[in-house]
């Protein structure tokens, strides 16, 4: 027995046996290296799993029958503030979030879907059986901005309609009376300018609404290519030249020339839009400086007034769509509350940045910085 007692189980044929034991530690040593390859197999697949589930950008938890966390993934611990050391406790002894706890409870033979704020953002969670232990798998997928996108699309539809209703109810008033014959003859002609100003108003909001959609269904624009900033800018003030002159507000461009990747008709809407509210929303007598230079590896565009200037809880807000920092002001110079909002989708479009600065009273500056492009 002694040869057969000192048989090394990891290494069998290392070792002097009789002869007869031979083919059975053959098998032995096949069955190891069979076992070996299925462990390293194990590991390895242990090893990509857990580094997919560590990148994971969504929440995941494992939990047994008793609700203990088997397992966490850094982002569930990120979002739920659990500790790294989860061993032996329970979810609902680590976390109080009542909508989870609840799902968590409900969950049985069948998932169970909910959501969850934590930390300011909202979560999809996912709650199912895993295995046939009366276990839990919990998926927590961060939907903040698809509820932020559903939320202004309903805004969008609700202002749209709000914007679209005013020139309408005009256009229809003035209209019902030229019809009737209630107007005097010598009001007719204001009361046709009243219908066709209104109906300009509204299809000046509906190209503004087609353009923003177009920019944000992403695709290039047919003339995408090499374009200079400073020719851009130029142009702009000139086409803007009589408003400003209709409005005693001095336009002056300057700089150098500076090349940007993009289409020259959206690049030329976004300059129009920061010049054209420059000249809108300043006083009598007023500035405008446009200015283009090239600054390191950005193509800088800036349009700086000395304006009205905007107030400080408005600042976070102006690029949003339909918003208007003067809503009286704004009804009277003809906008459309949209300006400011295809710039910022433009720049968006073109990997462009945006900075605002603004001093009640005593102006506005805008300036968008493209990555440049070689000359």
């Amino acid at each position: 027995m002694k040869p057969i007692n000192a048989i090394d189980l990891d290494d069998p044929l290392s070792g002097d046996a009789y002869e007869e034991l031979a083919p059975m530690l053959g098998r032995m040593e096949k069955q190891n290296k069979r076992i070996k390859a299925q462990i390293d197999a194990m590991r390895s697949q242990r090893t990509e799993l857990d580094a997919i589930i560590s990148e994971m950008q969504e929440g995941l938890l494992v939990l047994d029958k008793k609700r203990k966390v088997l397992s966490a993934n850094a982002r569930a611990r990120e979002i739920l503030g659990l500790e790294e050391n989860y061993s032996d406790k329970t979810l609902p002894e680590m976390c109080r979030d009542a909508e989870l706890l609840r799902l968590i409870h409900s969950a049985g033979g069948e998932s169970r879907y909910g959501e969850i704020t934590a930390n300011g953002r909202v979560y999809r969670v996912c709650a199912g059986k895993a295995g046939s232990e009366g276990g839990l798998v919990v998926l927590m997928e961060d939907i903040t901005d698809e509820k932020n996108a559903e939320e202004s699309r309903r805004q969008f539809t609700a202002n749209v309609s709000h914007e679209l209703r005013t020139p309408l109810t005009t256009i229809s008033g003035y209209s019902e009376i030229i019809e009737a014959g209630l107007a005097p003859q010598g009001d007719i002609a204001a009361l046709g300018g009243k219908v066709h100003s209104e109906s300009l108003r509204m299809l000046s909001l509906i190209e503004d609404i087609i353009h923003l959609s177009a920019i944000d269904e992403g695709a290039k624009a047919p003339d995408f290519g090499k374009q200079d900033l400073l020719s851009v800018a130029v142009e702009s003030v000139e086409k803007l030249r009589e408003l400003s002159e209709s409005k005693q507000v001095t336009l002056s461009v300057d700089g150098s020339s500076a090349y940007v990747m993009g289409s020259r008709v959206q690049l030329m809407e976004l300059a129009r839009n920061l010049i054209e509210n420059g000249v809108k929303y300043n006083r009598e007598n007023g500035h405008v400086w446009v200015s283009v230079l090239a600054e390191g590896r950005r193509a800088v565009i800036s349009v700086r007034d000395d304006g009205i200037g905007i107030p400080p809880e408005d600042k976070p807000r102006v690029f949003e769509r339909f918003y208007r920092v003067d809503k009286s002001r704004s009804k009277a110079t003809g906008g459309t509350g949209l300006g400011l909002s295809i710039v910022k989708h433009i720049a968006q479009s073109h990997g462009a940045d945006i900075r605002l600065t603004s001093a009640l009273g005593k102006g506005t500056e805008i300036v968008v910085s493209f990555p440049i492009c070689a000359n």
